[in-house]
């Protein structure tokens, strides 16, 4: 990448899906080539790298996660039974424009996603008045969304977690971030925010895991 930023990404390799961001301040597990990045320290003076010995690695058992739902029963990852994957989107909340846009370009291809055997869920840290306002104002008809993680389970699952710098900030919120797990609980790729850029595009996702479900492609980062 040139010059060293908070975060690395090594470049995809899967066809038509090259690299074409960097990424900076997030720690990822970057989709299309699943090789692991690196989380950012602080350590004396100088800025050096060092990897997250607490990140939940690929092929390793996510945490246990439920939620409630606007509109809907409460949701289980345990319960979920897609052909190949879910996919989690641990989002900011109510208070983020960039979250709005995200989730909307989600939802918009929540069926072709779905016809690829692959489950979605946006989940944040907001309450259930927060979270039906950003589904009802942003025009949320497909994805679900998921209200209160909570804080201490969002750090279980390597979230960054934010206070409140603006009054329309909840007091804390957790980061965004996306999980990629097999019907068998075990993480398959993650890619993890410090902020609300830089996030994988859903088109870039469904472009890539067209490949690796065609292929068979493993989960990596493991070592």
């Amino acid at each position: 990448m040139g010059q060293r930023q908070l975060c690395s990404s090594r470049p995809i390799s899967l066809p038509k899906i090259a690299a074409k961001s960097r990424l900076a301040g997030c720690h990822v597990t970057t989709i299309g080539c699943i090789a692991l990045g690196c989380a950012a320290t602080r350590a004396g003076p100088t800025q050096h790298f060092q990897h997250n010995i607490d990140m939940i690695k690929p092929q390793t058992k996510v945490p246990e996660l439920s939620v409630q739902t606007i509109g809907g029963e409460e949701w289980k990852l345990g319960d979920q039974s897609p052909e190949h994957f879910t996919f989690v989107f641990f989002y900011r909340g109510y208070h983020c424009p960039i979250c709005k846009s995200y989730l909307r370009s989600i939802d918009r291809k929540f069926d072709e996603l779905s016809s690829m055997g692959i489950n979605a869920i946006a989940i944040s840290s907001d309450s259930e008045d927060r979270a039906k306002k950003s589904k009802d104002e942003w025009k949320i008809e497909n994805l679900p969304i998921g209200y209160e993680l909570p804080i201490d389970k969002a750090r279980q699952w390597g979230l960054y977690v934010s206070k409140a710098i603006k009054s329309e900030e909840p007091e804390v919120f957790s980061e965004p971030g996306l999980f990629i797990v097999r019907p068998d609980g075990e993480l398959y790729a993650s890619s993890i925010q410090t902020m609300p850029f830089t996030r994988p595009g859903i088109d870039e996702l469904i472009s890539g895991f067209q490949f690796i479900i065609e292929k068979g492609y493993p989960g990596r980062g493991e070592a």
